[in-house]
C-alpha cells in the first residue's frame, strides 16, 4: 500500500507575472502503481528522494530512474 498527500494552489494574477508560479505539492511513498501514458499542461519537477524505478519517453525507450535524482517534465509530452 502506498501512501500520499497533496496540494493544489490558485495563484493570483499578481503571481503569474512573476513568471514562475507552484500550482501543486505533494508526496507519494511505499510501492507506487503505475501511471499513464499521460500529457500535463505544465512543467512538473518530480523528486525522487528513495528507491528505483523507470521513466517512459512517447517512443517507447524506458529509463531506469535511481534516487536521488529530479525529472523535469515538460506540457505536452507524453509520460509513463
Amino acid at each position: 500500500m502506498y501512501h500520499t498527500w497533496m496540494r493544489f494552489l490558485t495563484p493570483s494574477p499578481v503571481h503569474h507575472r512573476l513568471g514562475l508560479v507552484c500550482l501543486g505539492v505533494g508526496l507519494q511513498y511505499g510501492p507506487l502503481p503505475t501511471v499513464g501514458p499521460r500529457t500535463l499542461d505544465s512543467h512538473v519537477a518530480v523528486v525522487i528522494s528513495t528507491g528505483t524505478g523507470w521513466y517512459e519517453t512517447p517512443d517507447g525507450r524506458r529509463t531506469t530512474v535511481t534516487a536521488p535524482s529530479l525529472l523535469w517534465l515538460t506540457p505536452g509530452i507524453p509520460h509513463h
